[in-house]
């Protein structure tokens, strides 16, 4: 792997152990996709403001992707899908 691609996955594992600190709140974990926004900015802003492009766009790609997950299981749960 080229050092972009580490910087990549490093920017999606810093969201996981954040995601992780949701865990002393356990009732965040149900609009995870709207509280998370409290801490991907400042880290996007960090790592931009750090020139690590990369990591930014490792954050921004696994907040998406919890966005997503968290809107389709809100989806799922509201329609009675279960």
């Amino acid at each position: 792997m080229n050092e972009h691609t580490k910087d990549i996955w490093k920017g999606i594992g810093i969201v996981l152990l954040l995601h992780g600190l949701l865990l002393i709140f356990p009732i965040t974990i149900f609009f995870i996709g709207f509280v998370q926004v409290i801490y991907i900015i400042p880290a996007v802003v960090i790592a931009l403001m750090k020139r690590k492009t990369a990591i930014a766009q490792g954050i921004l790609i696994a907040a998406g992707i919890t966005f997503l997950v968290n809107t389709a299981c809100f989806g799922v749960f509201m329609m009675g899908w279960y």
